[in-house]
């Protein structure tokens, strides 16, 4: 498990009754889950394109929820705040992925799909919990998520100076670089991602190391896009120029 909530910037869990930060997210099946609002569009991504892929999540028999999401408790057995009481986790077809047991588990790509997202799984715990996911991140994570999916950028952006805009409207061919590469390329690389993503590159300025390569991949992830960040080539390039824009801005040449 990851730090509670409360020391990722979410404040106050059990026994803060939070239920008025909840929304609901639906899935086309029409199961659903009462999550924190920050994370609500990222579920929302989540169970619409596993249901894309063919997955279908159960509502359970009758009037008995087979999904769930808020709820404000402890961890069974402690007085430890749940994660379920920010609203920053779900438990999905609890018949059929019990506690406890790790033969009936969800698909492997769907637990991949949950974890791209920063939703860590349940099944690898000490004391299994295969129907469970909860978002690991902090609320600025959330926020910059969520800025990413909608095409909108965040609010922070990290002081970097501006490199010179282009022509309106004008996407720039770019050569490929990769990881161990410096220079102008990089600089601009770092400006548009910090700029999109909320990513920052402290004692990295202009260089491309590990933190470049992570938010590139992360943006992938995102983008659903098979990119490992080791390098930048014409297609994310032509991705990461597109949202710089979508933005506001023109994307920047040298």
């Amino acid at each position: 498990m990851v730090a509670a909530a409360s020391s990722r910037g979410w404040g106050r869990g059990w026994p803060r009754d939070r239920s008025s930060e909840m929304r609901t997210v639906t899935a086309p099946s029409g199961a659903r889950w009462d999550v924190h609002y920050d994370v609500a569009p990222i579920l929302k991504r989540i169970v619409d394109e596993a249901e894309r892929r063919g997955y279908r999540f159960q509502k359970g028999p009758r009037d008995v929820r087979d999904d769930w999401g808020y709820a404000n408790r402890p961890i069974s057995g402690t007085r430890v705040a749940s994660e379920h009481s920010w609203g920053l986790a779900v438990d999905i077809d609890a018949q059929d992925y019990p506690q406890g047991q790790r033969r009936r588990v969800p698909p492997a790509w769907l637990i991949e799909l949950f974890r791209s997202y920063r939703w860590e799984w349940g099944g690898n715990w000490s004391y299994a919990d295969p129907m469970h996911f909860e978002f690991t991140g902090t609320r600025n994570d959330a926020k910059r998520m969520v800025a990413m999916l909608a095409g909108s950028p965040p609010v922070h952006v990290p002081p970097v100076v501006a490199p010179v805009p282009l022509p309106p409207k004008v996407l720039p061919v770019r050569s490929q670089i990769s990881v161990g590469a410096s220079g102008r390329l990089v600089e601009i690389l770092q400006w548009e991602l910090a700029y999109i993503s909320g990513a920052q590159f402290p004692g990295e300025h202009g260089v491309y190391l590990g933190m470049v390569r992570d938010a590139v991949r992360n943006l992938g992830k995102i983008l659903g896009k098979s990119w490992d960040g080791s390098y930048v080539g014409p297609d994310q390039w032509a991705a990461i120029d597109y949202l710089y824009l979508k933005g506001g801005h023109e994307p920047v040449v040298s």
